[in-house]
């Protein structure tokens, strides 16, 4: 294609990528046709009331009953471009769930880093909203901090439509680039999530306490909820609570659950 030619070699790199992320935009149709996407949810912990603040929707693959997790899968649909099609998916499933089970009160849904150029996404929402007659303030949208500052008045207009719906905006991954905090106060987010790198060793490792205490500091003072994910011990979610964070996530807390033992779950910190 475009007046080119390319020869192909056992060694030939890009010819294999392009075949495996050819392979894995039709395994997702076919998860889609027989009903394979699965949702897991793994809580979110508010660390000032000490109870469940809202849950964020995991995306697996169901494949001749084998479980694929997204970063076997995602890559290659982005390298595809078709991750469109999951975005449509997991915000169907999502809004679905939160109709079926009261429990779910609150859901976080990722988006990809494509969602915001695709037009058809916001009336997707909308529909599926008042299909399943699901309050859009019980939905939350996360898209990284890369893919949010890539467009910056893209995703400002993105994020003012969906507070239209009633829906709130969270900017995952925050503080991957420090040279960003100027576009904190643009972008009219409800949240930030730090990301995990600082959080994981912010206990030990006095650095990542710093960067920890000033992504804290900064959405505190732009009147922004701060949630902090890779919380593994007592130890971090000890130290996020003496912080000022507001939320806590990880696998101290919980690993994702499926939608059947959401019920069931308990966490004594």
């Amino acid at each position: 294609g475009r007046n080119r030619t390319h020869c192909y070699s056992e060694t030939d790199t890009d010819t294999k990528q392009q075949h495996d992320n050819m392979q894995w935009a039709h395994r997702l149709q076919e998860a889609v046709v027989n009903d394979g996407i699965i949702l897991h949810f793994q809580p979110i912990w508010d660390l000032k009331n000490d109870e469940v603040a809202y849950y964020e929707a995991l995306v697996r693959l169901n494949l001749n009953g084998q479980i694929i997790y997204p970063n076997e899968f995602i890559p290659a649909l982005e390298r595809a471009e078709d991750i469109n099609m999951l975005d449509h998916q997991v915000v169907h499933q999502a809004i679905k769930l939160v109709s079926q089970h009261p429990e779910l009160h609150k859901v976080a849904i990722n988006l990809s880093a494509q969602a915001f150029s695709d037009e058809r996404l916001l009336p997707l929402i909308q529909e599926k909203l008042n299909l399943h007659n699901v309050d859009g303030a019980k939905i939350i949208f996360e898209l990284t901090e890369s893919a949010s500052l890539t467009n910056v008045s893209g995703t400002r207009r993105m994020i003012e439509k969906l507070k239209l719906l009633g829906c709130q905006f969270s900017i995952d991954d925050f503080g991957t680039g420090f040279s960003t905090f100027a576009y904190l106060k643009e972008l009219p987010a409800n949240s930030v999530k730090i990301d995990g790198s600082f959080v994981k060793d912010m206990a030990t490792n006095s650095v990542d306490r710093s960067l920890v205490l000033a992504i804290i500091s900064v959405a505190n003072t732009l009147g922004k909820v701060c949630v902090a994910e890779f919380v593994e011990d007592k130890l971090t979610f000890d130290e996020l609570r003496k912080s000022g964070a507001d939320f806590a996530q990880g696998f101290y807390i919980s690993k994702p659950l499926p939608i059947d033992q959401i019920k069931d779950f308990s966490f004594n910190p």
